[in-house]
């Protein structure tokens, strides 16, 4: 009776004491699981967690206080799978302190490269927020090789279906008219063959129309044809001529943006045989040209810079030259209804021959260069937005120039210079993105 009592007792006291060291073993591996810990191993290991946890996320915060976000969360999960998951794990010394370097030096290492490269390379908005405060970051030479032969009074324009910009004609030592057509694609340019394709010219203009996926070209200079009023669209793989009884009368060094709210493109000024300097309005909708007539239009001009604000559905206009302002700095607005003076306070110096385009990461329309009477070659930058004109701090600007061309490439985030004229060369082939 005593030995069976005495075997009793055996087992239940194995039954109570066993648990406690199984779950002890098995919170001490998992890192702090299991509430039967003493004490002490919970403050011991919890300075371990804090010390791991807190300050590799002092490494990713420092990432992102830089202003990469783009490269904050791969660094968080670097982070904690390089050492927070083994430091909890394992509960050892080494492992948080592992955590704890690789979150510093990973989400400041990785998070700066990351949204630099991404930022101002790729254009993602957390590269352009964080450089707002000092400007629009550096414009970058990325000139490849080979490149689009250099030119001056070229027109450019991108492809938002096929993510490439579309560089044509202009001039340079070799060919006073060009026909040739380049295709940019943010790491080559590519030059296009066509059986078919439009006569060479310069100083014409051309915008890419979204809605149905054409180029379209008008006018220009050539030797045959000093005021062209050709209409050409290309649709990436073929150029078609389109043939109008209405439509503008010949022109160059006009201006013209794709209107994406209302579908249609807007054309403005130029010079002509009968006006040197014109004020008329035409848009197309790819079916016709027509005419619009305004009580209070822009006075006529050629070379004035031009883009649609596609934050605020306008198309602005900037500067350029008439019969009484050799170098405008008036500022234009056209919604479609009419066309409307802003008075600034601080606008751009004025000049001709400058490029502006809407970059869609910052809200604004950005002008670049031109010539006036203080500058011949300028290489300031500056953008408009609802607020008014500003000049943005860039680092490492271009050369300065006019007569360039300039395309905003949407799928990148970065803005396209390509070529002009300036004083160390007439025909510029350098590529510039900011």
């Amino acid at each position: 009776m005593g030995a069976r009592w005495i075997a009793v007792g055996l087992v239940l006291f194995a039954a109570c004491a066993a648990p406690e060291d199984v779950d002890a073993g098995a919170a001490e591996d998992a890192g702090l699981r299991d509430a039967s810990v003493t004490d002490a191993e919970v403050d011991r290991d919890a300075g371990r967690f804090d010390a791991g946890l807190f300050d590799a996320s002092a490494g990713f915060d420092a990432g992102a206080d830089a202003g990469f976000d783009a490269g904050l969360e791969p660094d968080v999960d670097a982070g904690a799978d390089a050492g927070l998951e083994p430091g909890v794990d394992a509960g050892a010394d080494a492992g948080f302190d592992a955590g704890r370097d690789a979150g510093m030096d990973a989400g400041t290492d990785a998070g700066s490269d990351a949204g630099t490269d991404a930022g101002f390379d790729a254009g993602a908005d957390a590269g352009f927020d964080a450089g707002a405060d000092a400007g629009a970051g550096p414009w970058y030479d990325v000139s490849p090789s080979p490149s689009a032969r250099g030119r001056n009074r070229a027109v450019m324009a991108y492809d938002s279906r096929r993510g490439v910009i579309v560089l044509l004609g202009g001039s340079n030592s070799t060919t006073s008219y060009g026909s040739d057509l380049w295709e940019y694609d943010g790491a080559a340019w590519t030059e296009r063959t066509f059986a078919t394709a439009p006569r060479g010219r310069n100083d014409a203009v051309m915008a890419y129309d979204e809605a149905r996926g054409v180029m379209v070209l008008f006018g220009g200079n050539n030797s045959t044809t000093a005021y062209g009023s050709d209409t050409w669209e290309y649709d990436g793989t073929s150029w078609t001529e389109r043939t109008f009884a209405t439509r503008p009368r010949g022109r160059f060094r006009a201006a013209m943006v794709y209107d994406a709210h209302r579908g249609v493109m807007v054309l403005f000024g130029g010079n002509n045989s009968t006006t040197a300097f014109g004020s008329d309005t035409w848009e197309y909708d790819g079916a016709s040209w027509t005419e619009r007539t305004f009580a209070t239009p822009p006075r006529g001009r050629n070379d004035a810079a031009m883009a649609y604000d596609a934050a605020r559905r306008v198309v602005v206009l900037f500067g350029g030259s008439n019969s009484t302002t050799v170098y405008g700095s008036d500022t234009w607005e056209y919604d479609g209804a009419a066309w409307t003076e802003r008075t600034l306070a601080t606008p751009p110096r004025g000049r001709r021959g400058a490029v502006m385009a809407f970059h869609a990461s910052r809200g604004a329309a950005v002008l670049f260069g031109g010539n006036n009477s203080t500058t011949a070659y300028g290489s300031d930058t500056w953008e408009l937005d609802a607020t008014g004109w500003r000049e943005l701090a860039t680092s490492s600007p271009p050369r300065g120039r006019f007569d360039a061309t300039m395309a905003y490439d949407a799928r990148r985030g970065v803005l396209v210079l390509f070529g002009g004229n300036n004083s160390t060369t007439g025909y510029g082939s350098d590529t510039h993105e900011l």
